[in-house]
């Protein structure tokens, strides 16, 4: 008899324990997504944590944790985008610094880059995956709060880009396809300058990378006018630039890769950064170039 009432009593105990587990698991938007371990309600312009997916199982909606296996920017951008339509992603992070609570559920997420939400992208699930392998975000809520500043360049107006994203200063990682010169030239009017060109990029120690590319309209006044693209091909580097003001704007020289007096010449040409042939480039020219960087 007391065998059974014991038996009673456990079986009791695992129901109430499997139902509390079930009701913190439990979601009720299939598709709906949030960041585990931050306050993901983009009340302030940081956001950043574990990715949540509302995965239906069986006919039952759960809580599933992503998987970082497959996942990139492409992925970050659309989940960002999912939370806020303004938003997108700094950069992609281990989910497991932010939650390891088990929720059972792991999935792999598979995004073009273009779709409005996470649930437009393929969603499987990862039975192989768990909580110390999940994915996590960085997203920014208010492009308005970028700050921008160039930085381990030769002089004021040449560096890399660093980006303030509302946390901390990162540097600006873009795509080849992208970082071009209208970009460039809209990040340096920002800055306060006449426009811009892109430059070869310096040393990035100590910092990490904020990867966006940005699309910017011809004339673009600041990062914030432009729009982000996740369409890239390209080569993702740090976005480096030579910044000119009115004086200046039509051509610039600048020697790189040697000594202080020596080495490969660049121009700017309108805001387009080029290197100089060496047919046709005479001993008049080259003395032409060393007294217009005030070399004698």
């Amino acid at each position: 008899m007391c065998k059974m009432i014991l038996s009673l009593c456990t079986v009791l105990l695992l129901f109430q324990l499997v139902a509390q587990v079930s009701s913190q698991t439990r979601c009720l938007t299939e598709g709906y997504i949030n960041i585990d371990g931050s306050d993901s309600s983009f009340s302030q312009d940081y956001d950043v944590g574990r990715v949540r997916y509302c995965y239906n199982f069986e006919g039952t909606l759960y809580w599933a944790a992503v998987c970082n296996s497959g996942w990139a920017m492409n992925e970050a951008h659309v989940a960002c985008r999912t939370l806020d339509p303004d938003a997108f992603a700094v950069t992609t992070l281990p989910g497991e610094l932010y939650s390891s609570t088990n929720l059972g559920f792991y999935v792999n997420v598979d995004c073009k880059g273009d779709e409005a939400n996470l649930a437009n992208c393929t969603v499987t699930r990862n039975p192989l995956c768990n909580q110390f392998t999940t994915a996590g975000v960085s997203c920014n809520g208010d492009p308005n709060s970028f700050d921008i500043i160039t930085v381990g360049g030769p002089s004021d107006t040449e560096g890399n880009v660093m980006i303030y994203d509302g946390s901390s200063w990162n540097f600006l990682y873009s795509s080849s396809d992208f970082w071009n010169g209208n970009t460039a030239s809209t990040a340096c009017r920002q800055m306060g300058y006449t426009g811009g060109a892109p430059s070869i990029g310096f040393s990035t120690a100590g910092f990490g990378p904020y990867t966006v590319n940005f699309q910017c309209p011809s004339g673009a006044s600041a990062l914030v006018d432009c729009s982000i693209n996740t369409g890239s091909t390209g080569s993702i580097s740090v976005a480096s630039v030579e910044c000119y003001t009115s004086g200046d704007a039509d051509f610039s020289v600048k020697l790189v890769d040697g000594a202080e007096r020596s080495g490969t010449v660049i121009v700017t040409y309108k805001g387009r950064l080029g290197h100089v042939c060496s047919s046709g480039f005479s001993e008049e020219a080259a003395n032409t170039v060393c007294r217009q960087l005030g070399h004698g």
